[in-house]
């Protein structure tokens, strides 16, 4: 159990500081990244989750037109502590890490405890998609697509 926690801790810590080192250093590629701190910024002056960013509608409306996405109020207050694009970096890297504990817990009930167990958890893991792969870009992980400009 202490080495899942620590290899957790250790996905967690390496794509925090990518993620953030690729975006300060202007190479944050995603076009997600850039419509979701719009919606944020603007939901922080007062417009919420209002969005000039759609093919369909390139002018002023909700976000929530295009795609109902309630999560976003939970995710709110820590954009609103600290309301920079890496806010939303953090939380996404947090979520991508979490989302290793289930896998684990059910591998513990399945497989004899040691290197087997630990190698299952990083193939399930492993195998969420391009954009999981592809985290320090920036690229979009909310839908598993990606978009380089």
């Amino acid at each position: 159990m202490a080495l899942a926690v620590g290899l957790v801790a250790l996905y967690l810590v390496t794509y925090l500081v990518l993620s953030i080192l690729r975006h300060r250093t202007f190479h944050s590629f995603a076009f997600d990244l850039g419509l979701f701190d719009q919606i944020f910024w603007n939901t922080i002056q007062g417009r919420p989750f209002e969005s000039t960013i759609s093919q369909a509608n390139p002018g002023p409306h909700s976000y929530f037109g295009d795609h109902f996405s309630p999560i976003f109020w939970l995710l709110f207050p820590f954009y609103l502590a600290y309301p920079h694009p890496e806010t939303l970096l953090v939380v996404q890297t947090i979520f991508l890490a979490l989302g290793a504990v289930p896998v684990y817990l059910l591998a513990r009930l399945r497989l004899e405890a040691g290197f087997p167990r630990l190698a299952w958890v990083a193939a399930r893991t492993s195998r969420r998609g391009p954009p999981i792969r592809t985290l320090p870009t920036g690229t979009r992980c909310w839908a598993g697509r990606r978009y380089r400009s």
